[in-house]
């Protein structure tokens, strides 16, 4: 069975971003880290695939919502769409900005 983190990403920035991939890559490292984006430059975008970040689009009739609303239903379909969600013994959740505002990535 293997890890997953997932999260959603509208509009932030690699400098942003950057801890929170840090501190999953540090804290995490065998897990594949997912992140629902939306409003993300090119230059973030890049970042995040080099990184080793699998990126999914928010669905175009998703896109105007606030992704704390909406990442459950997108959530939802991407493990239906990518795997057995009743072979995940724990589901945890977090909040993207308690993590990815801390002042260390550790």
């Amino acid at each position: 069975m293997k890890n997953l983190v997932m999260g959603a990403a509208k509009g932030y920035g690699w400098d942003v971003l950057e801890p929170f991939v840090t501190s999953c890559k540090m804290n995490c490292p065998s897990a594949e880290l997912v992140l629902i984006v939306d409003d993300i430059s090119n230059f973030t975008r890049d970042k995040l695939i080099r990184a080793n970040v699998t990126l999914e689009n928010f669905p175009a009739e998703l896109q105007r919502g606030i992704p704390n609303n909406t990442r459950w239903k997108i959530f939802s379909e991407y493990l239906d769409a990518h795997g057995d969600c009743e072979q995940s013994p724990t589901l945890a959740t977090l909040s993207f900005k308690t993590t990815c505002l801390q002042s260390s990535a550790a």
